[in-house]
């Protein structure tokens, strides 16, 4: 008869856990897509080689895009957050809600149509913003008290 350490039954347990969430965590479509020949690889035959192709155009940013690359400047610091806001914003926005706060760790809670609303931490408190935006400009700037 074998006799087992107690502290290996808990280590069977755990790395089994982690290995069934891996396995529940993974694409199941992963194998099959590296398995079949991709569609942007074929090229129609009856396409001319000579044939320039046409640069793609730019898609226009969203609102959660423009909210994220805004976020991203943010550096914790008022004096940061109020610089990177004037550099987006339309000459007409005022900033006074958000003005003189240090806000960290941003979370994005919703993004619809023109506006995004962004949770920050600042000292103790949370500060939910919601950013509209405006031609790739931030046209409004509102807090919402929670």
């Amino acid at each position: 008869m074998q006799v087992q350490s107690p502290y290996v039954r808990p280590f069977v347990w755990a790395f089994l856990l982690l290995l069934s969430l891996l396995w529940s965590c993974a694409d199941p479509g992963a194998t099959e897509q590296a398995a079949s020949p991709k569609a942007s690889q074929q090229v129609p035959r009856d396409q001319d080689a000579s044939e320039e192709e046409k640069p793609a155009a730019r898609p226009v940013a969203t609102a959660q895009e423009h909210t994220r690359n805004l976020v991203s400047a943010f550096q914790g610091n008022y004096a940061q957050i109020e610089n990177a806001l004037k550099t987006v914003a339309l000459p007409s926005l005022v900033l006074d809600d958000i003005e003189g706060y240090d806000l960290a760790n941003p979370r994005l809670l919703d993004c619809a149509h023109d506006c995004c609303t962004v949770e920050f931490e600042s000292g103790i408190t949370k500060r939910v913003y919601r950013f509209c935006w405006q031609d790739g400009k931030l046209a409004q700037v509102i807090w919402q008290k929670r």
